[in-house]
């Protein structure tokens, strides 16, 4: 399994960014992975989700700062 150090520089190299906050997951039964958030210098931040043993990077998810929503309201 590679190290968070490496999952960070795979991150940042790959949305051209600054690694702000890492987390790694190990589901039973499945790759382990780490999500990596990364911030850029146009004020974006993206979540890279790397894969713990072939080092690819399997998704990119780019949060909105910008949009107030609560995915929690049970109310409607």
């Amino acid at each position: 399994i590679i190290t968070e150090k490496e999952a960070i520089a795979i991150a940042e190299k790959h949305v051209k960014g600054t690694g702000d906050d890492t987390e790694f997951y190990q589901p039973p039964n499945q790759t382990p992975y780490y999500l990596v958030e990364v911030e850029l210098e146009d004020d974006r931040d993206a979540v890279v989700e790397v894969d713990g043993y072939t080092k690819e990077v399997k998704t990119v998810t780019w949060e909105d700062d910008d949009a107030d929503v609560d995915d929690n309201d049970d109310s409607k």
